[in-house]
């Protein structure tokens, strides 16, 4: 029994002889349920990553029918106890977290919660609003659906992949799935000009950056370091098969390479198809992960292939046939280059340096920072899973105006949504599947038992290295195959650890009658899920369909389009509590607002109805009612507001906002929306209260700064208008045309007037460059406001180096905005010791002298102008100003005769 041959469960069933009726029976209802968790793994990376819930709903019920089968197998079993992972334990415990963040809890269990307790009764308007822990109750709930599946297919890894057969059914599936994906990865990135496709036909929306059917090429990279852990795993098999033939005699006393060279040739001579092949397939699918131009992928698979090779060495003391992989590692990256990946590959990893690591302006490391308080802010429990994009919101400083969906990070993402216990989870699982290849790899003594150890420490360690730099294993896609492989090397670990004469903490088995408990929970579980995704994916089909509301405009969707959608919508919402869908209606409602008022403003002319689009807007009906009350119709204004495009669309609009604002209260559109909303029907107050709480969810998003501001100058509230328009121009400066345009009546906008004064000591902020531009484009000479804002800017400059030279030449252009021409003169002449070559400086001064009528010092220097310099236009302009002031001299010269 101990025998190296009979350490595999195969060995140990066979041992009996013949098999019995029962066990047929079991192999009978194993493979519905193999053949349709393998299907679902298959399938699920080609649907983008199973990122939409039709794909999600097709996981669920291929794992539903495996748990099924499963729970069959294990009532008709005559064992009493039955293998199951110990990672369920960790996976369980998570998924109890979650429910737990969903739970409305009451006073007494307050100390569980950190600022949520203020954020829900803030955002919900209601002092008595229920709070729980997650601060995205939807997306948790869609989150704890995909952990139920994880769940399950953890327990299908663990049962239907036992024998030596099936190790190799499993292992050479997921390696041809990694081989097909790659090539389509490669393929695609060749033939499309176009980086922003999938499929060659499908556009990503925002950009992105795509590999094979992933969105986003790190995801598509982890993928493939899963599947390149399976193709590792099958070498080993197949190179550890008996060779044919004595072994040659080899001593140390020959040189290395003499060995080298004689076990290289007894490889090749021991080579078949199987062994090219599966050769082949790993190297295809580590060109997959360089052709991704993944950095972090690429990283990851350097971390996990040393990891394992150093422990396989340990462990197995191999002989000469592991430096097989050298030559094969450098043929794969002769042909990524040859393939024409060279540039783009080494372009992007000659970004991968210590200072962009380390400094405060990379972009990850900023988010990072900038979410850290959150991990202590929100309690021990964390904010809830799926609710990172929500926290960052908050916490974001404005560096970055994207908002992150994911943490780029999946051990720091845990620890923000499910904080210090669900992060101590993570770690846990890691570690111990990390021990589970450890395990096999040094007490396993058949070939199947050391390959599932070698590809388990290579995904552990590979994917555990691409986990820091990336959110992988948030797609269902990853999940699934990941989970499903953990599964698998459990069982192989636990399993070799009953049958070995000493045994350890790892082979315990659960009892077949809590293992058939837990199998019906999950069934039930993942039916309740399935039906969610399944409503939800209906949903999908109308928000994301033909007209998503991202491409609403004046002729789509067309109004009886619209009509057509609500009517569509409306009952598949009823049936489900989702925040996309009762969103799209809130806004489809709106869209029905504006076309129809579109209608009454204008005939059928399509550029006219396109030019006027724009004043059916939600802030613009707003406007139009607040001015109507301003020049003294209010009963004009209230004729307006009971107009049957406001009053047919935004009541019911509003309710469907208040809805979605229960669903997701840290969505700050929706409280932008109602804000507006409330403003046109009449609840002054409620809007102005919905229009901070949407500033306080996204501090650093200018459009929200903008309408703030402009709504507040609407309801004639000018103090709160300049906080929020400083606001905005402290955030983005670029603004700041934008926003003057506005105030200073570009833009034929009705709101409350706003003095020059409060625009130069309220609006504009402690920026000496935006302060000179408002006083020199936008201020009357002479006026207070522009004597205040030259002032300020005079103040600020003063503290600033002198050796800034930029700021330098603004002192300066300040100076002679007040006036003080020789100060300004010496400012420039110091701008110029720095910087000589600046010849449009030269003729700033140049031009200052002769309007001090010093044309002798001015001839000087368009002259040294028209002797250096190379700019074409600047030469022009110099000697069209040479050519004046000749004139000039000689007009004078001519007149001085006169006079004698």
């Amino acid at each position: 029994m101990n025998q190296p041959e009979n350490m595999t469960l195969q060995a140990t069933l066979q041992q009996g002889g013949k098999a019995t009726g029962t066990a047929e029976l079991r192999q009978k209802l194993e493979w519905p349920g193999r053949i349709c968790i393998l299907l679902a793994v298959v399938v699920a990376p080609w649907l983008y990553g199973s990122v939409y819930f039709s794909a999600q709903f097709m996981i669920a019920v291929c794992c539903l029918v495996g748990i099924a089968f499963l729970w069959f197998e294990s009532g008709v079993s005559q064992r009493r106890s039955l293998v199951l992972p110990y990672l369920m334990l960790p996976l369980f415990f998570g998924i109890v977290f979650g429910m737990l963040q969903l739970a409305s809890l009451g006073e007494s269990f307050q100390w569980l919660m950190g600022k949520q307790k203020e954020l829900y009764p803030l955002l919900t308007g209601d002092s008595a609003a229920a709070t729980s822990i997650s601060m995205s109750r939807s997306d948790t709930w869609d989150q704890l659906g995909l952990l139920t599946v994880a769940f399950a297919s953890l327990c299908l890894g663990c049962r239907y992949f036992r024998t030596v057969s099936q190790i190799k059914l499993f292992l050479i599936t997921i390696t041809s799935l990694g081989v097909a994906i790659s090539m389509f990865g490669l393929v695609q990135s060749l033939t499309t000009n176009e980086p922003n496709l999938i499929y060659w036909t499908v556009e990503l929306v925002g950009g992105g950056t795509p590999f094979g059917p992933y969105v986003n090429r790190n995801n598509a990279a982890g993928f493939l370091l899963i599947c390149l852990g399976a193709s590792l795993g099958l070498i080993t098999i197949l190179l550890s098969r008996e060779q044919r033939g004595p072994k040659p005699l080899g001593t140390k006393d020959l040189p290395f390479w003499t060995q080298f060279r004689e076990h290289l040739l007894r490889f090749i001579a021991e080579l078949d198809a199987p062994k090219i092949a599966a050769i082949l397939a790993a190297m295809v699918i580590v060109l997959g992960i360089i052709g991704s131009l993944s950095r972090g992928g690429v990283l990851a698979m350097l971390a996990g292939s040393i990891a394992t090779l150093l422990l396989y060495a340990v462990a197995r003391k191999p002989d000469f046939t592991a430096f097989i992989f050298i030559p094969a590692s450098i043929i794969v990256v002769l042909m990524a280059f040859w393939l024409g990946f060279a540039d783009q590959f080494i372009t992007r990893m000659d970004s991968v340096e210590t200072v962009e690591v380390l400094s405060q302006t990379d972009i990850r490391l900023g988010h990072w920072i900038d979410t850290w308080p959150a991990t202590s802010d929100f309690g021990f429990f964390g904010s809830g899973i799926g609710a990172y994009d929500e926290v960052h919101r908050i916490y974001n400083k404005g560096r970055f105006q994207v908002v992150f969906r994911y943490a780029e990070n999946q051990f720091y993402q845990a620890l923000v949504e499910l904080g210090w216990a669900g992060f101590s989870l993570l770690v846990a699982s890691w570690a111990l599947a990390f021990y589970y290849g450890i395990f096999l790899l040094f007490k396993g003594n058949s070939h199947s038992s050391v390959a599932v150890g070698v590809a388990t420490v290579f995904v552990t360690t590979g994917v555990g290295a691409a986990s820091v730099f990336d959110f992988g294993l948030y797609l269902p896609a990853n999940m699934l195959l990941m989970s499903l492989f953990c599964g698998f090397a459990a069982y192989h670990a636990q399993s070799l650890s009953s049958r070995l004469k000493k045994r350890t903490w790892i082979s315990l088995e659960t009892p077949n009658s809590i293992a058939q408990v837990i199998l019906l929970i999950t069934f039930a579980a993942l039916a309740m899920f399935a039906l969610d995704f399944y409503r939800k994916w209906q949903v999908q089909t109308v928000t994301r369909g033909e007209f998503p509301y991202r491409k609403f405009a004046f002729d789509c969707p067309t109004l009886e389009e619209t009509d057509q959608l609500i009517e569509r919508l409306q009952p598949k919402i009823e049936s489900t509590r989702y925040g996309e869908g009762v969103d799209y209606m809130a806004r489809l409602l709106i869209h029905r607002c504006r076309l129809q008022a579109l209608d009454g403003m204008i005939g059928n002319g399509g550029e006219e109805k396109e030019r006027l689009w724009n004043r059916t807007s939600l802030d613009m009906i707003q406007e139009n009612a607040w001015s109507f009350r301003q020049d003294g119709q209010p009963f004009t204004a209230w004729e307006f507001l009971r107009e049957p495009f406001i009053t047919d669309n935004l009541p019911w609009a509003r309710q469907y906002l208040l809805e979605n604002r229960k669903i997701d209260p840290m969505e700050p559109h929706t409280h932008l929306m109602l804000a507006q909303v409330n403003a046109i029907v009449g609840k002054s107050s409620l809007a102005s209260l919905d229009m901070e709480r949407a500033i306080m969810l996204a501090p650093s998003q200018t459009n929200m700064k903008y309408l703030a501001g402009f709504y507040y100058l609407q309801t004639g509230n000018k103090k709160e208008a300049a906080r929020h328009l400083r606001a905005l121009l402290e955030i983005d400066p670029t603004q700041f045309t934008k926003v003057m345009r506005v105030i200073f009546g570009g833009s034929n906008r009705k709101f409350a007037a706003i003095s020059e004064i409060t625009v130069a000591r309220d609006i504009v902020p402690d920026d000496p460059k935006l302060l000179y531009l408002l006083a020199s484009k936008h201020l009357v000479a002479g006026s207070e406001a522009k004597s205040l804002a030259l002032n300020r800017a005079e103040r600020i400059l003063a503290d600033l180096s002198a050796s800034d030279t930029e700021m330098v030449k603004l002192r300066a252009e300040v100076s002679f905005e007040k006036g003080n021409f020789a100060d300004a003169i010496d400012q420039f002449e110091s701008y110029l010791d720095a910087r000589p070559q600046d010849y449009g400086v030269h003729l700033r001064v140049a031009q200052i002298h002769a309007m001090l009528e010093d044309l002798e010092t001015s001839e000087v220097k368009l002259e040294y102008i028209l002797r250096m310099c190379d700019d074409s236009i600047i030469k022009k302009r110099a000697f069209k100003m040479k050519q004046g002031i000749d004139e000039k001299q000689e007009a004078l010269g001519s007149s001085s005769s006169d006079t004698r």
